[in-house]
């Protein structure tokens, strides 16, 4: 949701969001490895309880932060990005139909 709103604030890195994605994985990854050796043996189980509630809450008023900065973006930003489809990436390969396997209901793609 963050990166299509991203993309429609007419930002000059708008029309190629896929950074983003590549730095919450990071994000995500690092978190993964870091909370188990960092966070779990220095807090108790209270604690990361209420640590977890304020980073819910701090998400949920981040998230409306960039939803009234999307509301305060010039009206064109996003006709001007549509606009400029040359580079838009292709879309999705539908895997199942390129390999021709079953679908849902055991009929094969035709």
């Amino acid at each position: 949701m963050l990166q299509a709103w991203f993309v429609r604030t007419g930002h000059p890195a708008g029309p190629d969001p896929y950074f983003l994605y590549a730095s919450s994985n990071i994000g995500s990854f690092l978190a993964l490895l870091s909370y188990p050796v960092l966070l779990e043996p220095m807090f108790t189980l209270r604690t990361q309880n209420l640590i977890w509630t304020g980073g819910y809450g701090l998400l949920i008023l981040l998230i409306a932060g960039c939803g009234a900065l999307l509301l305060r973006a010039p009206a064109n930003a996003a006709v001007e990005t549509a606009a400029d489809d040359g580079d838009a990436p292709a879309p999705p390969l539908d895997v199942a139909a390129a390999l021709d396997l079953p679908r849902r209901g055991g009929r094969r793609a035709c």
